[in-house]
């Protein structure tokens, strides 16, 4: 099995650009810097305090989990689906989307994060939720605006409901502009492009989901460097591992 996951690392490191890999790694050290000197820099200057920092972590993982969810399970149910695009092209003579972008993957990733979110948004209401009462009113926090912290972790039923089908539908928009402008490049499918691979579905999930929730920036700014660093750092490592063919 190690013998078959080596061959199959030396292979897709033939088949890959030699800078695309040296890309990768620069990126992780790019977005792995600048996470943390996100996290240490407002504490160190009074800016918040570190507790701050642990309520901006905990509710940005679970504002955008859905879109993760999301994001993950269109490439699951995607496989082999019916392009979006219907292989048509755009004015231009290139396609509008390309294959990967399938409708079966479309709904298949909507309807997942929808469950995965309803589910945390209940979790939310119910147990996290009393718990940051708790804390806010143990702990020194600048953030600790109880009335932005109500929206955000308790939510009516209905809204959070809402919030998550906005925030899930997002996902794909945002993936479905980032393909759009990656064949307007002459970008194929695979070809890095730094930000827009990492953040398309993300910053499509945030935006539209602002229609009922204005999520604070430093939320914003956190949720953003992380999934720019997981993403790279996951694939970076299925890359070596022989589990990707591309290390971005």
């Amino acid at each position: 099995m190690r013998r078959m996951l080596e061959e199959s690392q030396q292979t897709s490191e033939e088949k890959i650009d030699p800078r695309g890999i040296k890309l990768a790694y620069a990126l992780c050290i790019v977005f792995g810097g600048g996470l943390i000197l996100f996290i240490i820099i407002p504490p160190i200057l009074n800016i918040w305090t570190w507790w701050d920092i642990i309520l901006i972590a905990a509710g940005s993982f679970l504002y955008i989990a859905p879109a993760y969810a999301t994001n993950a399970s269109m490439v699951i149910f995607g496989r082999n689906g019916t392009p979006i695009d219907g292989g048509k092209n755009f004015i231009d003579g290139k396609r509008l989307f390309g294959n990967g972008k399938t409708w079966q993957g479309l709904f298949g990733g909507i309807f997942t994060g929808t469950i995965v979110g309803i589910f945390l948004t209940i979790i939310s209401i119910y147990l996290i939720w009393p718990f940051v009462q708790l804390q806010v009113g143990k702990y020194p926090m600048y953030l600790a605006d109880i009335n932005y912290l109500d929206a955000f972790f308790n939510p009516p039923i209905f809204l959070g409901v809402i919030r998550v089908l906005l925030i899930c539908t997002g996902a794909p928009l945002g993936d479905l502009l980032g393909s759009f402008i990656k064949r307007r490049l002459n970008l194929e499918r695979g070809a890095p492009a730094p930000i827009i691979d990492q953040l398309d579905f993300l910053l499509g999930a945030i935006f539209l989901a602002f229609i009922v929730f204005q999520l604070w920036w430093m939320y914003i700014i956190f949720a953003l460097l992380v999934t720019l660093l997981l993403h790279v750092l996951s694939n970076t490592l299925a890359f070596k591992l022989g589990y990707s063919k591309e290390p971005w």
